[in-house]
């Protein structure tokens, strides 16, 4: 850049206060020197930014007075000898995110005719003592000032907020606008979903912040639920190809019309490192010093492919080779999946820690074999038959352990078929920390598989054998057998179970019952329904009764059930302490004390009295089913009452089929606005379920009718009754809603007709038939249809296929009309 000097003429200061007869130059040049003439710079400053501008800047014409040269590109700076200034940079085309920096260098001398005494030269050789401070003004500081983390956290606060402004809104705190029913169901983008269509909204800004918006830190979680009307298949794609190796959990739940192609390109994208082939096997290396080659590995930990019915098992396949970090995966309902694949995952995936292969039909219990048992090692021979290895042998390698799946703490398998008891004795085996495990409807499931499952092996006792199982010893008694006949004590492996699903296993009895208790003492959620008469008093009162941390408790179909089995999980300690010698120990707490949810449909030989001792036991009861039994109002009215003083939300009691529930009951507890015909909730999702909220004044129930009743089906403080009277309420809602409807609608029309008539009278037009004005075919003016044209086209015998006479408003296309 050129430096300009003029060694006689006063400076830039004192020439902007002159008097020119050049009132243009003379403003822009006053605006230069106020820009360009920071305040306080530092002595050894030799490179400087001036503010960003927006294409070039001219500034009149030369002058012999100095100023700034349009021919020459160059800044002309007068000087004195007592006073220097900084040096001008000359204004360019750039973006506008850039700054201008001003950096002074040597370059040739041009002198021009217009120029004067001008003597170009570097910063060095003029010997310029800057005597003010520069400032940095930008146009864009996001962009020039921030460094990327900062901006990246600026974006993410984005979703951050949206997420806590609809949390607020649903609460009612610092909200101009209440959310309602009403309100969500005119607004389909809420919380993170809203914050993340703002994100990509956003990369239409610039190229820069385009570049930001697709940073892979704010993708690293991808959970689009079920497709197009939320985000396009291109866009994910480019989503995918900019996150990259960034994404971690990845949910395309829903998916349909995920093809094996589309999936490919994902994982492609998903990978570290490129590939040009996607083979499954490569040839061994004989020597020991070759190097394997590097193949492409994404960095996922979660997948969840559920319902992506158009995959083929080839590109599932693809998927779980090159995702070895996965610890969750979903693959429900998945026809794609096999036995080969759960070798697959034992093999390349060690590290899983939830699994999801419920209702896959093309998948039996020998799969979990290959999961649990050998079916690593198995795959691993397969391979070395064939002379290749694994492109991801390195998983299962040297110094792990001989259990491919360890770590596995969620195994969700509903629906097997051919399970028996090597798979239940394998799965005990090989998989020591799991917490839930669900075998519903696995028909072939008995009660010897059962035991199996929590059978010590002997082998664990030895010192060489290390292994994290934990036994417990029981007497003949506490197993359910006679002392007479057993000998000695017995041993079961104590599990770790939090939920455990045996629902629709129509061969087990209460003896599985028997063989549980005493070695899931930590279980919380217990499902027993779809057994039917097989459930007796005798194994579930055992069972319960070393189930202090039970949280839900399903028993529907069991129709043999009595009042003892309520009563084991209402029962209370005699004393409030246990003295052991000198130490004095508290008592466990009643197996009921944790109880929230209890299913007790069809159950016919539970009593009133069991329930209403149940319900003031379990003081967090707050879901009470007793479909088709004998529940009285007295059981009813006590559940709700006790549900106020406790102060607890969500509370629901269903009580279909059930005689002694009248409509009197449903009335009255709907009218001391304690309870509510059903559980809603304000989402864009629930707009057709015509749910009747409070916060909303123009609403039915705000209004307070219907007999007096206060209606409101969102207040979770309110107990929601399940019977035929309360949906006899809804409907009597629904019907109420519609007439006024057609009430307002009659009112716009009658209004409408009434100011009408007025305009058509006053145009010289005559409507003899108010019905023309109701039916909104009618009109006033110039634009309106002619009277004959309205009258046949609602005929009393035109079906609906008959065009009507908005389909002949044209002349032109009308065709033959009978007049």
């Amino acid at each position: 850049m050129h430096v300009c000097v003029r060694r006689d003429p006063p400076c830039l200061s004192e020439r902007v206060g002159d008097n020119s007869d050049d009132e243009a130059e003379h403003s822009k040049l006053a605006q230069l020197t106020a820009t360009v003439r920071p305040q306080h710079s530092p002595p050894d400053t030799q490179a400087r930014y001036a503010p960003a501008s927006y294409g070039s800047v001219s500034v009149g014409e030369p002058e012999e007075r100095g100023g700034i040269s349009a021919a020459s590109g160059t800044f002309c700076v007068p000087t004195s000898n007592s006073e220097a200034v900084n040096p001008v940079l000359p204004s360019k085309h750039r973006r506008m995110s850039e700054p201008i920096l001003l950096s002074c260098h040597a370059s040739e001398s041009s002198n021009g005719p217009d120029q004067g005494e001008h003597t170009q030269m570097t910063c060095e050789q003029a010997e310029i003592q800057p005597t003010c401070q520069d400032v940095v003004v930008s146009s864009n500081p996001f962009n020039d000032t921030l460094p990327t983390e900062l901006q990246l956290a600026v974006l993410k606060a984005l979703v951050s907020i949206h997420e806590e402004e609809h949390q607020r809104a649903e609460r009612g705190e610092g909200h101009d606008q209440l959310w309602t029913v009403r309100v969500a169901s005119k607004t389909r983008w809420v919380g993170r979903d809203k914050g993340l269509r703002e994100l990509v909204k956003l990369g239409r800004v610039s190229k820069a912040w385009q570049s930001l918006v697709f940073d892979g830190q704010l993708w690293d979680v991808l959970d689009i639920a079920s497709s197009p009307p939320h985000l396009s298949s291109a866009l994910l794609l480019r989503l995918v190809a900019h996150a990259g190796s960034f994404v971690r959990s990845l949910s395309l739940r829903g998916w349909t019309h995920l093809d094996p192609v589309m999936l490919r390109a994902l994982v492609h994208s998903l990978a570290i490192l490129p590939t040009e082939s996607d083979h499954m096997l490569c040839p061994v290396q004989s020597t020991e010093s070759t190097r394997a080659p590097s193949f492409p590995s994404t960095n996922l930990t979660h997948l969840s492919l559920r319902t992506c019915t158009s995959l083929t098992t080839p590109s599932l396949h693809h998927v779980l080779l090159r995702s070895p970090s996965l610890c969750s995966v979903d693959l429900r309902g998945l026809g794609a999946v096999t036995n080969t694949t759960c070798g697959v995952m034992s093999a390349f995936c060690p590290g899983i820690e939830s699994l999801d292969l419920g209702r896959c039909p093309n998948m039996d219990a020998d799969g979990l074999l290959y999961l649990l048992g050998d079916g690593a090692a198995r795959w691993r021979s397969w391979t070395s038959d064939e002379g290749s290895v694994p492109i991801r042998s390195r998983a299962v390698g040297a110094g792990q352990s001989d259990s491919p799946t360890p770590r596995l703490r969620v195994l969700r398998a509903s629906g097997l078929r051919r399970l028996t008891e090597e798979v239940l004795t394998v799965l005990g085996k090989a998989a020591p920390h799991l917490e839930v495990l669900d075998l519903s409807g696995a028909r072939d499931l008995t009660d010897k598989a059962v035991e199996a499952f929590v059978t010590w092996d002997e082998a664990w006792d030895l010192p060489s054998y290390t292994s994290c199982q934990c036994k417990v010893e029981l007497s003949a008694r506490e197993m359910g057998r006679d002392p007479a006949t057993e000998f000695g004590p017995c041993v079961k492996r104590m599990t770790r179970l939090r939920h455990l699903n045996l629902s629709s296993c129509f061969l087990l009895t209460d003896l599985a019952c028997t063989h549980l208790a005493h070695c899931v003492s930590q279980l919380e959620f217990l499902e027993l329904a779809g057994i039917g008469q097989g459930l007796k008093d005798e194994g579930l009162v055992r069972l319960l009764a070393t189930t202090p941390l039970l949280r839900r408790l399903d028993l529907e179909d069991a129709s043999d059930i009595t009042d003892a089995v309520l009563e084991v999980l209402t029962v209370s300690p005699p004393g409030n302490v246990v003295r052991r010698g000198a130490r004095v120990q508290p008592l466990p707490p009643p197996p009921g004390s944790n109880l929230e949810h209890l299913i007790l449909s069809y159950a016919l030989s539970v009593t009133n009295d069991a329930l209403l001792g149940l319900i003031r036991a379990c003081r967090r009861l707050t879901v009470l089913e007793c479909d088709n039994t004998r529940i009285s109002g007295m059981v009813v009215r006590e559940f709700v009452k006790l549900v106020g003083q406790r102060r607890l939300r969500g509370a629901e009691v269903v009580a279909v089929d059930c005689r002694a529930i009248t409509e009197s009951l449903v009335k009255e507890l709907a009218s001391s606005g304690r309870t509510r015909a059903r559980k809603g909730y304000r989402h864009y999702e629930a707009r057709l379920l015509g749910y009747v909220d409070s916060r909303d004044v123009e609403d039915l129930g705000a209004a307070g009718v219907l007999g007096g009743m206060d209606v409101d089906d969102c207040d979770d403080t309110r107990v929601a009754i399940k019977s035929f009277w309360s949906w006899q309420a809804v409907d009597a809602i629904r019907q109420a809603r519609e007439k006024r409807r057609k009430l307002a609608l009659n009112s716009r029309r009658n209004t409408h007709a009434g100011v009408l008539g007025e305009d058509c009278r006053r145009s010289g037009l005559n409507f003899d038939d108010d019905e023309e004005l109701l039916s909104g075919n009618s009109g006033a003016g110039p634009s309106s249809r002619p009277r004959w044209l309205t009258q046949w086209a609602r005929l009393p015998g035109s079906g609906s296929s008959t065009p009507t006479g908005s389909s002949f408003a044209n002349e032109d296309d009308r065709g033959c009309i009978i007049i």
